[in-house]
């Protein structure tokens, strides 16, 4: 019996990324309204991490999935919520919630990001070699 397989077109990708991206450009408005103290640059930080593992894998699928690193596939299981589904007076606290939910040490997004580091081309590309 064959494990289920899901296949990601390039417009699902695209989809996927954009979505992070949102994020990233909604959380880059709110920068001049919070403060340091504010969990705004971690947030930012690693929606950006996750990111550019997923154009790791756009450009590198073969080295990541070698090493069981589906960045699309754990994204879209996580199934965050489109942007412009969210009201406005809720993207903030809302995007805490996902924000906490796939940071968390035991969520598998998480695992896989720091997998990345190990990867002889991350490294490279990131100048860590």
């Amino acid at each position: 019996m064959n494990p289920k397989v899901l296949v990601f077109t390039a417009s699902i990708q695209k989809e996927i990324a954009e979505n992070i991206c949102d994020f990233l450009i909604q959380l880059n408005s709110y920068k001049s309204a919070l403060s340091d103290k504010d969990s705004h640059p971690l947030m930012a930080a690693y929606f950006e991490q996750l990111l550019n593992g997923l154009v790791y894998e756009l450009f590198f699928p073969d080295d990541l999935n070698s090493h069981s690193i589906r960045l699309f596939k754990l994204v879209e299981e996580a199934r965050p919520p489109v942007l412009a589904d969210i009201p406005e007076k809720q993207r903030f606290s809302r995007l805490q919630e996902i924000h906490d939910r796939i940071s968390n040490d035991r969520h598998p997004i998480r695992g896989c990001l720091e997998s990345l580091k190990s990867l002889e081309v991350v490294r490279i590309i990131e100048g860590e070699k």
